[in-house]
Formats: C-alpha cells, sequence, structure tokens
C-alpha cells in the first residue's frame, strides 16, 4: 500500500511540475544560459576554495619534510617555528 500511495504522489508532483508554467523572460535562452553559468560557478566556486586550500597544506607539509631531511642529513638540529 505504501508503495502505491508513493507512486501516486510521485505522479502527482511531476503532472503538477507541468502544469506550473514559468513567465516568458524564465524561457528565454539568454537567460537560460545565465542560469546554467551561474549554477556552474556556485557550484565550482566553493570546489576550487578547498582544492586550493588543500594544495596549500600538501605544498606546506613537503616543503617542511625536505627542510627536516636537509638538517638530517647535516647532523644539525632541525629548525623551530618560534614566533
Amino acid at each position: 500500500m505504501r508503495a502505491g500511495l508513493g507512486a501516486a504522489l510521485a505522479a502527482v508532483v511531476l503532472l503538477a511540475a507541468h502544469a506550473a508554467h514559468a513567465d516568458q523572460v524564465c524561457e528565454s535562452p539568454e537567460t537560460q544560459a545565465a542560469f546554467v553559468k551561474m549554477t556552474a560557478f556556485m557550484s565550482l566556486t566553493p570546489l576550487a576554495l578547498i582544492g586550493g586550500l588543500i594544495v596549500a597544506a600538501v605544498r606546506r607539509m613537503r616543503a617542511a619534510e625536505r627542510a627536516h631531511e636537509l638538517f638530517a642529513a647535516d647532523g644539525s638540529a632541525a629548525p623551530t617555528d618560534e614566533r
């Protein structure tokens, strides 16, 4: 019985979406292209920010490892990051 109710609800939602028409401005190709571009921008911006932070962290860790290896090869003490 629940499956039938879910199927009926899905059918009503799909048919209601077809019945709800947008105004003429939303149907223009220029507006649709703007919506697609803005969606891509809003989706990719946070991903690029997170990716940039990850890249910066990896570079910083690699630089610290290289510095540690250089000082370990010299036999001198590793530098401390005191500020």
